[in-house]
């Protein structure tokens, strides 16, 4: 039942990132005087962090035909790139959140069948029951 539990905890996923932008924060943001400490943005205090902290990067390279060699066909500065790019990921959060929803989403569609297919195989054993003497 391996597929049925991953479809489980991925729906999880799912349901935790809506629920936090469909419901939650509009909640919060009728009632300020009740919500008076809301937060949700990236890697703005990591007390609160819903994943942990991941690692990130942008590759770009390029070599030609009959040299097996490869450079790298961009370098920037690691700081500037990085407040540059949580910036843009604060202004689109809700956008990319419901995109790594959708995401999660369709790997869970992806795993049905084979969910069921283990389903199947479980009643299988269980009808063997009905053949012991």
């Amino acid at each position: 039942m391996k597929a049925f539990e991953e479809i489980k905890k991925l729906r999880e996923n799912v349901s935790q990132i809506r629920t936090l932008f469909n419901v939650k924060i509009p909640k919060w943001e009728e009632s300020r005087k009740t919500y008076d400490k809301t937060g949700y943005s990236f890697n703005s205090d990591d007390r609160f962090s819903a994943f942990g902290k991941i690692e990130i990067w942008f590759s770009s390279w390029m070599g030609t035909y009959g040299d097996s060699g490869c450079s790298d066909q961009l370098r920037l500065d690691k700081d500037i790139f990085k407040k540059h790019f949580v910036s843009y990921l604060n202004l689109n959060r809700k956008e990319i959140m419901f995109a790594i929803a959708d995401s999660i989403e369709k790997e869970a569609k992806s795993l049905k069948e084979k969910a069921e297919e283990e389903v199947k195989s479980q009643l299988s054993e269980l009808a063997e029951l009905d053949d012991v003497g």
